[in-house]
């Protein structure tokens, strides 16, 4: 009986497999929809359509900063816990 349990289990596993494999190439390409009627009107835009980048990356630095002080104070409060 277990054979048989092993045997399906075995040929599930790999028919969703090859079910994934065929489904995941036909979603990436996907024909993308057409330009709006107004496209280029005003000449092209850039990559991300001129969304603001400044305000991420300053975000981003100061949580990043943020984060290798508290590191740094852990990292120091334990070295002076272990010399004492």
């Amino acid at each position: 009986m277990k054979s048989i349990d092993n045997t399906l289990k075995t040929i599930i596993t790999i028919i969703t497999i090859i079910i994934i494999c065929i489904s995941i190439p036909g979603k990436c390409q996907d024909v993308p929809p057409p330009p709006p009627l107004n496209h280029n009107d005003s000449g092209d835009q850039g990559a991300g359509g001129g969304a603001p980048m400044g305000g991420g990356l300053g975000i981003l630095m100061a949580l990043a900063g943020t984060y290798g002080i508290k590191k740094t104070y852990l990292w120091l409060k334990t070295r002076r816990e272990l010399e004492e």
